[in-house]
């Protein structure tokens, strides 16, 4: 039976420490973002990317080959492809097309809220769309010799993927599920640690060995997370990088979240420990102040011990 106590209080023990850590991580990848830091990261890692400045420049060259109608104007645009392309890469890199997208990407951030939070969404991509023609024309217009032959275009949204169909689902999920553990998480942990303090025999010493067990886990996690890139998290997530645990990890949180949740499992653990260290002290200094036992240091104890008949009795002198 008190086998059984002790491994009750143990399992409790680590459920509540898994408990806060997971609240810890869940608190702050929730608030970032839901206050849009994460969604203003991966906006502007999507947009910036070498591979969205070339989709804009191949749409550009062929807007521009179907606008020039005569041979020596396609002839130019020909001869002056790489510096239309540097032209458009220009503008996609630009302070003054980061701001663009800053406002493209507050719409954009906002809408992966309501859309991670949607009960009637239907599934499919998370698609971001950005529309680049004003800048374009105004830069296309700056390049050197052929500029002032260019025409004015009228370019399609830049339309990108950024979160796949399936990976968002998992997204939706994960998310609602934080998003719980960020409400409750904390006090359920703490019920559940005092629980498994209350089922120990010995909870006085136990309790303090549990604090401090659970600070340690979370000084240690946070270390680990802290060494580990964010592509290497992102591969044991469950489904991998390509799963929503992974985009989570890799895509919304690397950049401005993961400092964050270790900095959080660190001051967690280390206030754990700190507590641990009290609660020890405390029973420490308890024990020295408790007087030992069978130690009776009262004047009528002194007196009942030196006092003749006090010890065992001697039959044969009474008989005499």
């Amino acid at each position: 039976m008190a086998y059984g106590r002790s491994i009750v209080a143990v399992v409790l023990v680590v459920i509540g420490a898994l408990l806060s850590a997971a609240w810890a991580i869940s608190v702050t990848a929730v608030r970032s973002i839901e206050d849009g830091t994460a969604g203003d990261a991966l906006v502007a890692s999507v947009l910036e990317s070498p591979q969205s400045a070339d989709v804009v420049a191949d749409q550009v060259i062929g807007a521009l080959d179907e606008a020039l109608d005569t041979p020596v104007a396609q002839a130019a645009l020909a001869l002056a492809e790489q510096q239309v392309r540097d032209a458009v890469v220009t503008v996609v890199s630009s302070d003054v097309v980061s701001e663009l997208i800053r406002e493209g990407g507050s719409r954009a951030k906002d809408r992966l809220l309501d859309e991670l939070t949607d009960p009637d969404r239907q599934p499919g991509a998370f698609v971001l769309r950005v529309d680049l023609s004003e800048r374009i024309n105004a830069r296309l217009g700056e390049v050197p010799v052929i500029g002032g032959l260019l025409p004015a275009i009228q370019l399609p949204a830049l339309t990108v993927e950024v979160i796949s169909a399936e990976a968002f689902e998992d997204l939706r999920g994960l998310f609602a599920v934080m998003k719980t553990i960020a409400t409750w998480g904390l006090w359920v942990a703490v019920v559940t640690v005092a629980a498994g303090i209350a089922v120990s025999r010995r909870w006085v010493v136990f309790g303090a060995r549990a604090l401090a067990g659970v600070g340690a886990f979370a000084v240690v996690l946070s270390l680990v997370l802290g060494s580990m890139g964010p592509s290497a998290l992102a591969g044991l997530m469950p489904g991998g990088r390509d799963g929503g645990a992974g985009v989570l990890v890799e895509d919304l949180l690397a950049d401005v979240a993961l400092e964050p949740i270790t900095h959080t499992l660190m001051v967690l653990g280390l206030v754990v420990g700190a507590g641990a260290g009290i609660w020890w002290a405390a029973v420490r200094a308890a024990r020295t102040r408790r007087p030992g036992r069978g130690d009776d240091e009262s004047p009528a104890g002194d007196q009942r011990r030196d006092e003749p008949g006090a010890g065992p009795v001697d039959l044969r002198t009474t008989s005499s």
